[in-house]
């Protein structure tokens, strides 16, 4: 009863296989983060128990490193979803996660993960909620303006493929205007 109730909870995210996580945050999640190794993903050691001030901020903006930190919090629930005990085949299971995982799973992870940090750090609920709001407006901004650019890039690179077809086709009639050995002969002699 109370698996299905988590799963059902705000806290959850599926992946592209259909596979449902519950990222809740509990202080033996947080344990596990905290004893977890992200060498591999970051250079910058850190305590979730004991963040700093540019920890939420830095997991937010950094994929690669908010995944392992959720694999740290799923990875109980890796032998019922995967099939793989984590415990026995570390590695084998968490690149069988990790493959799991595409855009739009990325953007569930994060929202989930968000929301379940709010819920643990309850005196970071507001900087959390503020922290997701501005990295929205940051990336609509950024495809704002790539859709704003969109005409200018799509002349430039429709100039740059005439020009190069341009070139080519020059190059083509050079080749094909000079007789077949004379070009090497004529060199030869110059």
């Amino acid at each position: 009863m109370e698996s299905q109730q988590t799963m059902n909870g705000p806290f959850t995210f599926t992946d592209r296989l259909g596979g449902r996580w519950d990222c809740s945050l509990t202080l033996a999640g947080a344990r596990r983060i905290d004893n977890s190794d992200f060498s591999a993903v970051s250079d910058k050691e850190f305590s979730i128990l004991q963040p700093d001030r540019e920890f939420f901020a830095r997991v937010l903006g950094d994929s690669n490193l908010l995944c392992a930190i959720v694999w740290a919090v799923v990875y109980p629930q890796a032998e019922d979803q995967l099939g793989i005990d984590p415990t026995k085949e570390p590695e084998q299971a968490e690149a069988a996660f990790v493959e799991r995982i595409d855009g739009p799973t990325l953007q569930n992870i994060k929202q989930a993960f968000v929301e379940a940090l709010a819920d643990f750090f309850q005196e970071q609920k507001t900087a959390l909620s503020k922290l997701l709001q501005v990295q929205a407006t940051m990336i609509r901004r950024v495809n704002e303006e790539v859709e704003a650019a969109m005409p200018e890039i799509e002349a430039e690179m429709e100039a740059t493929i005439k020009r190069s077809c341009k070139e080519l086709r020059s190059e083509i009639r050079r080749e094909l205007s000079e007789p077949h050995g004379m070009k090497s002969t004529a060199k030869q002699a110059s």
